[in-house]
């Protein structure tokens, strides 16, 4: 789902970073640092893994949105990453 996003959105003309477990040594914290958006579309199940990972690393004023699902685990994590916007859309 992760690559046909990236694919849309390159398509649509934004500039797009990806990274992905089979693409290579690319340094996630310097992209999530660099990036006004940040979207995460990964299994369920690692999904929190990777927003603890990137979540700390980005700009306070960068957006991050989850295309995995909105579940328990995220919003517990919304107490970890605390920035003066956060919100939460279902």
């Amino acid at each position: 789902m992760g690559n046909w996003f990236a694919g849309f959105l390159k398509a649509e003309g934004y500039s797009v970073r990806a990274f992905g477990r089979k693409m290579g040594t690319a340094d996630v914290n310097e992209m999530a640092r660099a990036c006004q958006v940040v979207v995460v579309s990964v299994p369920i199940g690692v999904t929190s893994t990777v927003i603890e990972k990137v979540g700390p690393h980005m700009r306070e004023d960068a957006l991050l949105m989850d295309l995995t699902s909105l579940n328990h685990q995220f919003r517990r994590l919304s107490d970890v990453i605390i920035y003066s916007a956060l919100r939460l859309i279902p």
